[in-house]
Protein backbone atom coordinates (compact mmCIF):
# COMPACT_ATOMS: atom_id res chain seq x y z
CA UNK A 1 0.00 0.00 0.00
CA UNK A 2 1.66 3.28 -1.08
CA UNK A 3 1.98 6.10 1.42
CA UNK A 4 0.14 9.38 0.92
CA UNK A 5 3.39 11.00 -0.20
CA UNK A 6 4.04 8.26 -2.75
CA UNK A 7 0.49 8.49 -4.07
CA UNK A 8 0.56 12.29 -4.33
CA UNK A 9 3.95 12.20 -6.04
CA UNK A 10 2.94 9.55 -8.57
CA UNK A 11 -0.21 11.31 -9.78
CA UNK A 12 0.91 14.96 -9.60
CA UNK A 13 -0.10 16.11 -13.09
CA UNK A 14 1.03 19.71 -12.58
CA UNK A 15 4.50 18.58 -11.55
CA UNK A 16 4.73 16.28 -14.58
CA UNK A 17 3.61 19.04 -16.94
CA UNK A 18 5.90 21.64 -15.40
CA UNK A 19 8.26 21.76 -18.44
CA UNK A 20 5.35 22.71 -20.71
CA UNK A 21 3.89 25.16 -18.21
CA UNK A 22 7.23 26.87 -17.59
CA UNK A 23 7.75 27.40 -21.33
CA UNK A 24 4.46 29.28 -21.43
CA UNK A 25 2.92 27.13 -24.14
CA UNK A 26 0.48 25.75 -21.57
CA UNK A 27 -1.24 27.61 -18.75
CA UNK A 28 -3.72 26.99 -15.94
CA UNK A 29 -6.99 28.71 -16.87
CA UNK A 30 -8.69 30.24 -13.80
CA UNK A 31 -12.14 30.23 -15.41
CA UNK A 32 -12.36 26.57 -16.40
CA UNK A 33 -9.87 25.40 -13.75
CA UNK A 34 -8.18 23.33 -16.44
CA UNK A 35 -4.77 23.29 -18.06
CA UNK A 36 -4.96 24.76 -21.56
CA UNK A 37 -2.63 25.30 -24.46
CA UNK A 38 -2.17 28.71 -26.07
CA UNK A 39 -3.71 28.39 -29.53
CA UNK A 40 -1.16 29.57 -32.10
CA UNK A 41 -0.06 28.60 -35.59
CA UNK A 42 3.47 27.30 -35.17
CA UNK A 43 6.03 28.93 -37.43
CA UNK A 44 9.08 27.11 -36.09
CA UNK A 45 8.22 23.61 -37.35
CA UNK A 46 9.68 21.92 -40.46
CA UNK A 47 6.40 20.27 -41.54
CA UNK A 48 3.74 21.26 -44.03
CA UNK A 49 0.37 19.61 -43.42
CA UNK A 50 -1.62 18.49 -46.42
CA UNK A 51 -4.58 17.59 -44.21
CA UNK A 52 -4.76 17.02 -40.46
CA UNK A 53 -6.41 13.77 -39.33
CA UNK A 54 -9.65 14.71 -37.57
CA UNK A 55 -9.30 11.84 -35.12
CA UNK A 56 -5.82 12.82 -33.88
CA UNK A 57 -4.87 15.21 -31.08
CA UNK A 58 -1.11 14.90 -30.82
CA UNK A 59 -0.93 18.06 -28.73
CA UNK A 60 -2.35 15.95 -25.93
CA UNK A 61 -1.24 12.48 -26.93
CA UNK A 62 2.42 13.21 -27.63
CA UNK A 63 3.26 16.40 -25.73
CA UNK A 64 1.31 15.66 -22.56
CA UNK A 65 0.99 11.88 -22.34
CA UNK A 66 4.27 10.80 -23.83
CA UNK A 67 6.70 13.65 -23.19
CA UNK A 68 5.48 14.49 -19.69
CA UNK A 69 3.93 11.28 -18.40
CA UNK A 70 5.98 8.70 -20.36
CA UNK A 71 2.64 7.11 -21.18
CA UNK A 72 1.00 5.99 -24.43
CA UNK A 73 -2.56 7.14 -25.07
CA UNK A 74 -5.11 4.49 -26.05
CA UNK A 75 -5.69 6.20 -29.41
CA UNK A 76 -1.98 5.96 -30.21
CA UNK A 77 -2.27 2.19 -30.11
CA UNK A 78 -4.60 2.47 -33.12
CA UNK A 79 -2.37 4.84 -35.11
CA UNK A 80 -0.70 3.40 -38.21
CA UNK A 81 1.22 5.53 -40.63
CA UNK A 82 2.69 5.07 -44.07
CA UNK A 83 6.11 6.70 -44.09
CA UNK A 84 7.90 7.74 -47.28
CA UNK A 85 11.52 8.87 -47.09
CA UNK A 86 12.62 11.21 -49.89
CA UNK A 87 16.34 11.02 -50.52
CA UNK A 88 16.75 14.59 -51.76
CA UNK A 89 14.95 17.88 -51.31
CA UNK A 90 13.99 17.64 -54.99
CA UNK A 91 12.12 14.44 -54.20
CA UNK A 92 10.59 16.11 -51.15
CA UNK A 93 9.12 18.92 -53.27
CA UNK A 94 7.90 16.42 -55.87
CA UNK A 95 6.30 14.34 -53.13
CA UNK A 96 4.67 17.41 -51.60
CA UNK A 97 2.97 18.15 -54.92
CA UNK A 98 1.86 14.52 -55.24
CA UNK A 99 0.50 14.49 -51.68
CA UNK A 100 -1.63 17.55 -52.43
CA UNK A 101 -3.19 15.68 -55.35
CA UNK A 102 -3.78 12.56 -53.24
CA UNK A 103 -5.31 14.64 -50.40
CA UNK A 104 -4.95 12.10 -47.59
CA UNK A 105 -4.38 13.11 -43.95
CA UNK A 106 -0.64 13.66 -44.16
CA UNK A 107 2.38 15.92 -43.70
CA UNK A 108 5.89 16.20 -45.11
CA UNK A 109 9.09 18.06 -44.34
CA UNK A 110 12.65 17.79 -43.09
CA UNK A 111 13.42 15.46 -40.19
CA UNK A 112 15.60 17.29 -37.67
CA UNK A 113 15.39 14.66 -34.93
CA UNK A 114 18.92 13.64 -33.87
CA UNK A 115 17.95 9.96 -33.51
CA UNK A 116 16.78 9.38 -37.09
CA UNK A 117 18.95 8.84 -40.15
CA UNK A 118 16.54 10.35 -42.66
CA UNK A 119 16.91 13.96 -43.79
CA UNK A 120 13.33 14.15 -45.06
CA UNK A 121 10.03 12.43 -44.34
CA UNK A 122 6.40 12.19 -45.38
CA UNK A 123 3.68 10.69 -43.20
CA UNK A 124 0.23 9.41 -44.18
CA UNK A 125 -2.04 8.64 -41.20
CA UNK A 126 -4.64 5.92 -40.68
CA UNK A 127 -6.61 4.60 -37.73
CA UNK A 128 -6.25 0.84 -38.15
CA UNK A 129 -3.77 -1.71 -39.45
CA UNK A 130 -6.19 -2.71 -42.20
CA UNK A 131 -6.55 0.89 -43.39
CA UNK A 132 -2.79 1.27 -43.17
CA UNK A 133 -2.22 -1.74 -45.40
CA UNK A 134 -4.65 -0.39 -48.01
CA UNK A 135 -3.07 3.06 -47.89
CA UNK A 136 0.43 1.60 -48.15
CA UNK A 137 -0.48 -0.03 -51.46
CA UNK A 138 -1.88 3.24 -52.82
CA UNK A 139 1.07 5.37 -51.68
CA UNK A 140 3.65 2.85 -52.90
CA UNK A 141 2.05 2.70 -56.35
CA UNK A 142 1.66 6.49 -56.67
CA UNK A 143 5.23 7.23 -55.61
CA UNK A 144 6.66 4.51 -57.88
CA UNK A 145 4.68 5.81 -60.84
CA UNK A 146 5.20 9.55 -60.32
CA UNK A 147 8.54 9.94 -58.53
CA UNK A 148 10.69 6.80 -58.21
CA UNK A 149 10.17 3.08 -57.44
CA UNK A 150 13.33 3.28 -55.32
CA UNK A 151 12.03 5.92 -52.91
CA UNK A 152 11.60 4.01 -49.60
CA UNK A 153 8.05 3.54 -48.26
CA UNK A 154 7.08 1.61 -45.12
CA UNK A 155 4.05 1.01 -42.90
CA UNK A 156 4.64 1.49 -39.17
CA UNK A 157 2.72 1.77 -35.91
CA UNK A 158 2.64 4.91 -33.77
CA UNK A 159 5.69 7.14 -33.15
CA UNK A 160 9.37 6.25 -33.34
CA UNK A 161 9.85 7.75 -29.88
CA UNK A 162 7.48 5.15 -28.44
CA UNK A 163 9.63 2.31 -29.75
CA UNK A 164 12.71 3.93 -28.26
CA UNK A 165 11.00 3.84 -24.85
CA UNK A 166 8.89 0.70 -25.07
CA UNK A 167 10.49 -1.47 -27.74
CA UNK A 168 8.75 -3.46 -30.47
CA UNK A 169 5.49 -1.75 -31.44
CA UNK A 170 3.84 -5.13 -32.02
CA UNK A 171 3.82 -5.62 -28.24
CA UNK A 172 2.12 -2.35 -27.24
CA UNK A 173 -0.61 -2.72 -24.64
CA UNK A 174 -1.92 0.00 -22.37
CA UNK A 175 -1.02 -0.40 -18.71
CA UNK A 176 -3.33 0.24 -15.77
CA UNK A 177 -1.31 3.35 -14.88
CA UNK A 178 -1.76 4.68 -18.40
CA UNK A 179 -5.52 4.14 -18.17
CA UNK A 180 -5.63 6.12 -14.94
CA UNK A 181 -3.55 8.93 -16.46
CA UNK A 182 -6.12 9.17 -19.28
CA UNK A 183 -8.85 9.74 -16.71
CA UNK A 184 -6.80 12.39 -14.89
CA UNK A 185 -5.80 14.26 -18.05
CA UNK A 186 -9.30 14.10 -19.54
CA UNK A 187 -10.70 15.71 -16.38
CA UNK A 188 -8.01 18.41 -16.06
CA UNK A 189 -6.64 19.28 -19.50
CA UNK A 190 -8.56 21.04 -22.25
CA UNK A 191 -6.52 21.22 -25.44
CA UNK A 192 -8.56 21.65 -28.64
CA UNK A 193 -6.76 20.09 -31.55
CA UNK A 194 -5.31 22.32 -34.26
CA UNK A 195 -7.08 21.94 -37.60
CA UNK A 196 -3.81 21.99 -39.54
CA UNK A 197 -4.37 25.29 -41.36
CA UNK A 198 -1.14 27.02 -42.39
CA UNK A 199 -1.28 30.36 -44.24
CA UNK A 200 0.89 30.86 -47.32
CA UNK A 201 3.40 33.00 -45.43
CA UNK A 202 4.10 30.08 -43.07
CA UNK A 203 4.22 27.50 -45.88
CA UNK A 204 6.70 29.63 -47.83
CA UNK A 205 8.86 30.01 -44.73
CA UNK A 206 8.92 26.23 -44.27
CA UNK A 207 9.78 25.62 -47.92
CA UNK A 208 12.74 27.97 -47.56
CA UNK A 209 13.77 25.99 -44.48
CA UNK A 210 13.66 22.77 -46.54
CA UNK A 211 16.07 24.20 -49.12
CA UNK A 212 18.42 25.62 -46.49
CA UNK A 213 18.41 22.29 -44.61
CA UNK A 214 19.25 20.42 -47.84
CA UNK A 215 22.11 22.79 -48.60
CA UNK A 216 23.51 22.40 -45.09
CA UNK A 217 23.22 18.62 -45.46
CA UNK A 218 25.23 18.65 -48.70
CA UNK A 219 22.18 17.78 -50.78
CA UNK A 220 23.05 19.68 -53.92
CA UNK A 221 19.60 19.28 -55.45
CA UNK A 222 18.96 22.37 -53.33
CA UNK A 223 20.70 24.38 -56.07
CA UNK A 224 17.90 23.45 -58.47
CA UNK A 225 15.73 25.94 -56.58
CA UNK A 226 18.23 28.76 -57.23
CA UNK A 227 18.75 28.31 -60.99
CA UNK A 228 21.72 26.03 -60.31
CA UNK A 229 23.57 28.74 -58.39
CA UNK A 230 25.07 28.49 -54.94
CA UNK A 231 22.84 29.73 -52.12
CA UNK A 232 25.57 31.88 -50.58
CA UNK A 233 28.36 34.04 -51.91
CA UNK A 234 31.46 31.85 -52.47
CA UNK A 235 34.22 32.41 -49.93
CA UNK A 236 37.31 34.38 -50.86
CA UNK A 237 40.32 32.19 -50.07
CA UNK A 238 43.86 33.49 -49.56
CA UNK A 239 45.98 30.37 -49.52
CA UNK A 240 48.09 29.01 -52.39
CA UNK A 241 47.95 25.40 -53.39
CA UNK A 242 50.83 23.51 -51.83
CA UNK A 243 51.24 26.00 -48.96
CA UNK A 244 51.80 24.53 -45.55
CA UNK A 245 50.92 26.29 -42.39
CA UNK A 246 53.74 26.73 -39.92
CA UNK A 247 52.92 26.38 -36.26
Amino acid sequence: MPSLWEDLSKWDLIDRMKPLLQKGAYYYDPESCKIKKHEVIAVNIPWIFIRRPKWMNCGVWHQVYFQCLKAIHSQCLECYKVVATPRTVRELFDLYELMQQMDFPSKCGVDMRPYTKALYGAYFYTKTLEDGERLYTIVREQISENISPDLPVILKRACTEFEMLRGDSANYEQTEDEKKWEEIVKANVDIPDWDGYQPDIVINHIKRLWIAWAYKSNDMTALEFNDGNDLVVPLRTHHKEGDTQNG
